[in-house]
C-alpha cells in the first residue's frame, strides 16, 4: 500500500499512526499533479483522496489531477472522494471572494508587486484558495475527466467513481 501527501508533517503524521496500527504502507511527499509527467509503474485497485481534491483548485491542476489518477487505477478499480462542496449557507472569511460561476474561493493576496497566479476583484488582489462546486457541478467534472461517479453520499462530498465503461 502507498500514500502520498503534498505536505510533509500530513506524511510524518500518517506514518505514525500507520506505526502505531502496526500497518505496512510506503510514505512520501510527493505533488500529485507533477506525476501527470511521470511514467506509470503502478495500477491500483482503490485511490482515496481524503479532502485534497477542494485545495486543487485551477483547471490545469485538476485535469492533471485527475488524469493521474485514470492512469493509474486498474481497469476495475475505484477512486474515492472525499471533498468540501458549495454550500449556500457558507460564508466566507473577511479577504476571502467567491466566484460562483468557477466555484473558486479566493484569498486576498497583498498588491506589493510580488508575482502571483492571481485575479484582480473591485481593486483587490486575490490568488485560488479552495475549489467549492455544487454536486452538480462536481459529477459534471467528473464525468468530463473520464469516471463515473457510482455512488453520491448524501452530504455530497463523498463519492465512489469508477472510470467511464466500466461495469459496478
Amino acid at each position: 500500500m502507498n500514500a502520498i501527501d503534498l505536505i510533509p508533517e500530513a506524511i510524518t503524521l500518517a506514518r505514525r499512526f500507520a506505526q502505531e496500527r502496526g500497518l505496512d504502507i510506503s510514505f512520501g511527499v510527493q505533488d500529485m499533479c507533477a506525476l501527470a509527467n511521470e511514467p506509470v509503474s503502478k495500477r491500483y485497485d482503490l485511490i482515496v483522496d481524503s479532502f485534497c481534491l477542494q485545495s486543487i483548485v485551477t483547471d490545469a491542476d485538476r485535469a492533471s489531477i485527475f488524469a493521474v489518477v485514470r492512469a493509474r487505477l486498474k481497469s476495475r478499480g475505484y477512486y474515492l472522494i472525499s471533498t468540501a462542496m458549495y454550500e449556500p449557507e457558507r460564508t466566507y472569511d473577511p479577504g476571502f471572494q467567491y466566484d460562483t460561476a468557477t466555484g473558486i474561493c479566493y484569498e486576498e493576496v497583498p498588491n506589493d508587486g510580488s508575482r502571483h497566479d492571481g485575479v484582480e476583484i473591485d481593486g483587490t488582489w486575490y490568488q485560488p484558495h479552495r475549489r467549492h462546486l455544487t454536486p452538480t457541478a462536481l459529477r459534471d467534472e467528473l464525468a468530463r475527466a473520464g469516471f463515473r461517479v457510482i455512488f453520491q453520499g448524501s452530504g455530497q462530498g463523498d463519492l465512489v467513481c469508477a472510470r467511464s465503461g466500466q461495469d459496478d
